[in-house]
């Protein structure tokens, strides 16, 4: 007997497989944006610095550079914050659909009889 056939997915919907690689990439991407990135003070972010521990940006807790705002002794950049998050989630969604992109296409060819 053949196997019934199964229902075709939605175009947004992720299997297992492929959110497991999106946690991966997010874990890179946190990974990237919490390892401190001098020798001296730490510096927070990645591609953009986005928190600094630095006596300059922390003193007195008041606001020294434009954009900056200092929580629990933290100096933030709000601009580069949010510029982090928006790659982190650009390259985690492409990752994702790169990866369904890919796995629709062998579903295809192997539904055909061709070869992967």
């Amino acid at each position: 007997m053949s196997e019934p056939e199964k229902p075709k997915r939605r175009w947004f919907q992720f299997r297992l497989s492929t959110a497991v690689v999106m946690l991966f990439a997010i874990a890179v991407f946190l990974w990237l944006n919490t390892q401190p990135h001098s020798d001296f003070t730490y510096i927070f972010g990645w591609p953009f610095r986005a928190a600094t521990t630095h006596i300059d940006v922390i003193m007195d807790g008041h606001q020294l550079e434009s954009g900056c705002f200092v929580v629990a002794g933290i100096g933030f950049y709000s601009i580069h914050l949010i510029y982090n998050v928006l790659i982190a989630l650009t390259g985690t969604i492409s990752v994702g659909l790169l990866i369904e992109f890919i796995a629709r296409r062998l579903e295809v060819r192997r539904r055909e009889g061709l070869k992967p």
